[in-house]
């Protein structure tokens, strides 16, 4: 993949200044991944580390120029920065040791240089990494936890930093231009909001390998123009790329999750505009956990899901890619959806499960499996001007009470509405088009 071929006449993409709005309006525009990065970077919100031609948002080596991204372990990080043989989440002697004991042979992980063989080279660079975790960004400023616990405080990281984790304990605090890549402490989210905290704003974050959530929010803020890029191993129902248990607000812009996307249980409520949630290929599998890009299931189960909320607003987002989750890494089993209003799930009514007057509107949604599912924990949901394209059921409403489905638009989906029950509101102006 080369970014650094001409731009064919798209100068006025300059002028964007965040890679959620850049890969959102080049999928509009039918352009391909690679002119997503491409523009994105050109836009000037990702930088380039190490002057390959992957940009950093996309670079599986970020510090170490590895054109060829091999990585021979499907782990996410290119062999290149990846020593750590016996998977500890620190390179030590113990992976000397096995490095050692393959000198001369072929070996693919081991062999970090890609030469055919084991040697003296991949030595070197396992050496560089002692008592370090590896990964794409082990190579400069590895950092610990930062907690922040003074009100009113800014954090502004400095360029090639990478922090394992922040939590953020106080009001009117703001974080901006962070990376943050887990794996040194198990079951921590990359971000915590925490409980009490207030008036929190996170701009352009890269958050990646998170062990548990990648941005949880416990207490109120907004996150915007960033990316949340968790492990495959950790995508699912149970992790999430932002979750929302705050009692007030919660808002996230213009930023892209990949894998399961956003989640609210609270009595709260969120606001999500102008965001993209998406499956990549390398979240694909067999159904049976292992990775297979043109695989029928994925690592993800929903995009968006309300458990439990109070006026959501979910509009002008792009959401595809959510069909079956694989049972073994992306949740239950069961069929995806791009945005799920059913509280805790299943299509039953629970206690304290309960989504109220959520809006839904003016999104994009194509390749999923629902596109939107209404459940009977709803009352009063919107769901109107959306186009939903190439998904087995575009909206399916499952008892809503009473639900508004209006002025929605549909192609190639294999059915456009699914309506049951008696307790519901208008159904109308919605319709087929041309072309998605």
């Amino acid at each position: 993949m080369k970014h650094r071929r001409e731009r064919n006449g798209l100068d006025s993409w300059t002028a964007i200044k965040s890679l959620a709005v850049a890969t959102a309006m080049a999928v509009l525009m039918g352009l391909s991944a690679e002119s997503e990065a491409q523009l994105a970077c050109e836009s000037g919100w990702c930088t380039n580390s190490d002057s390959d031609t992957w940009p950093d948002v996309w670079d599986n080596c970020q510090f170490v120029t590895n054109e060829d991204q091999r990585d021979t372990n499907n782990d996410g990080v290119g062999n290149v920065c990846d020593p750590d043989l016996d998977d500890s989440g620190l390179v030590t002697i113990r992976d000397y040791n096995v490095m050692r004991m393959l000198l001369n042979r072929p070996d693919a992980n081991a062999d970090l240089d890609g030469n055919g063989l084991v040697t003296a080279a991949d030595m070197v660079i396992l050496r560089a990494y002692l008592n370090l975790p590896s990964g794409p960004a082990a190579a400069r400023n590895m950092l610990g936890g930062l907690s922040l616990t003074v009100n009113g405080q800014t954090y502004t990281c400095k360029p090639g930093d990478v922090l394992d984790h922040i939590n953020i304990a106080a009001n009117d605090v703001t974080v901006t231009d962070c990376r943050i890549r887990g794996g040194a402490v198990p079951n921590v989210n990359g971000v915590t909001v925490r409980a009490g905290a207030r008036n929190v704003t996170l701009r352009r974050l890269l958050v990646e390998r998170s062990t548990a959530t990648g941005v949880y929010f416990s207490g109120t803020g907004t996150l915007e123009d960033s990316v949340v890029r968790d492990p495959i191993r950790r995508q699912g129902i149970d992790s999430w790329g932002i979750y929302s248990g705050a009692p007030g607000l919660v808002t996230v812009r213009r930023t892209t999750v990949y894998g399961s996307g956003f989640s609210i249980f609270a009595e709260g409520s969120v606001v999500l505009e102008d965001n993209r949630f998406i499956v990549p290929a390398e979240y694909r599998t067999d159904c049976n956990g292992n990775i297979r890009k043109d695989g029928p299931c994925q690592c993800a189960e929903f995009g968006v899901a309300l458990k439990r909320s109070t006026g959501a607003a979910i509009s002008r987002n792009v959401i595809e890619g959510y069909r079956k989750a694989d049972p073994v890494c992306g949740g239950t089993g069961t069929p995806g959806a791009a945005i799920s209003l059913d509280g805790c799930g299943g299509g039953a009514l629970r206690a304290g499960c309960d989504v109220k007057s959520p809006v839904v509107a003016g999104n994009m949604i194509s390749n999923s499996h629902y596109g939107v599912y209404i459940g009977p924990a709803d009352t009063n949901p919107r769901v109107e001007s959306n186009r939903i394209c190439s998904s087995d059921i575009a909206i399916s409403d499952g008892f809503g009470n009473p639900s508004t489905i209006l002025d929605n638009t549909f192609y190639g989906n294999v059915v456009n509405l699914e309506l049951y029950g008696s307790r519901r509101g208008p159904v109308t102006g919605n319709h087929l088009v041309a072309g998605c």
